[in-house]
């Protein structure tokens, strides 16, 4: 099978970016076109309403508004460096340490959230990723994958790296096609679901062999979800209501994800 390009995302990503910044990155990483020799610091060149175009966003001043946040974002964040000149955009994209852990405590689970190296998304997938929060489903159930064992995860991890309430992680995912649920994890005390495993809908991998798979044993097979609802991780600033309206609906590989589905439930 011919290899196919990709784009690369700092795993570290997902612990301090929204789904817009992730989202703008994966594109000026697609659409780069200048330095592609230079692995260490690539160029591109862009315009606002290009990557508006880009992102499959309905043309106007609030999705201009989006791009030029996220570009900002990305750039106090060091992730990108840019220079504006007469509308055109002259993007750096730096290098980032891959062996560099990045680690955030939290109050639902006794160790750390660890974020490693990168996560490849194919180029082939991104169209079915520029709705809601699609992009931060996929590529972090992407990078949650495991080989040999299951990476359950909870709605408070949910929560931490889509920047919302658990509450409304859960509207999300359950409301998002781009990833499909493996198995249920059951506290053995409570006997309240609190965890599942997931696969990204182009996944190779078949649902009912990988809900065999055992628990990636750096995860505690115990640990309680709480009652109450998490704070915030950071300002939900994408508005979860104006976001959905201002995206321009894109087609998406409906017949083929839920195809999937249905075949795995029945196997």
């Amino acid at each position: 099978m011919k290899n196919e390009n990709f784009v690369q995302i700092p795993n570290k990503m997902f612990a301090d970016t929204n789904n817009d910044e992730k989202l703008v990155y994966a594109i000026l990483q697609y659409t780069q076109t200048v330095g592609l020799l230079n692995k260490d610091n690539r160029m591109t060149r862009t315009m606002i309403p290009l990557l508006v175009s880009d992102l499959g966003w309905s043309k106007g001043k609030y999705s201009n508004k989006k791009v030029v946040t996220a570009l900002n974002g990305l750039k106090e964040k060091e992730y990108i460096n840019f220079e504006s000149t007469q509308g055109v955009f002259t993007v750096q994209i730096n290098n980032i340490d891959s062996q560099e852990e990045h680690t955030i405590s939290v109050d639902w689970k006794e160790n750390n959230v660890k974020f490693s190296g990168f996560t490849k998304i194919k180029y082939s997938v991104i169209d079915n990723l520029l709705e809601n929060k699609d992009f931060t489903l996929y590529s972090y159930a992407e990078y949650r994958t495991m080989k040999t064992h299951q990476y359950r995860i909870c709605y408070e991890e949910w929560s931490l790296v889509l920047g919302m309430t658990s509450r409304n992680a859960f509207t999300v995912i359950d409301n998002s096609e781009v990833i499909v649920r493996v198995s249920n994890g059951f506290d053995l005390d409570t006997n309240r679901r609190e965890t599942n495993s997931y696969l990204t809908f182009d996944s190779v991998e078949d649902v009912k062999e990988v809900s065999l798979k055992p628990t990636y044993k750096a995860q505690s097979s115990k640990s309680v979800v709480k009652e109450q609802e998490p704070e915030l991780v950071e300002d939900d600033f994408d508005n979860f209501e104006e976001e959905e309206l201002s995206l321009k609906p894109k087609v998406k590989k409906r017949n083929a994800i839920t195809d999937k589905k249905i075949n795995d439930m029945t196997k």
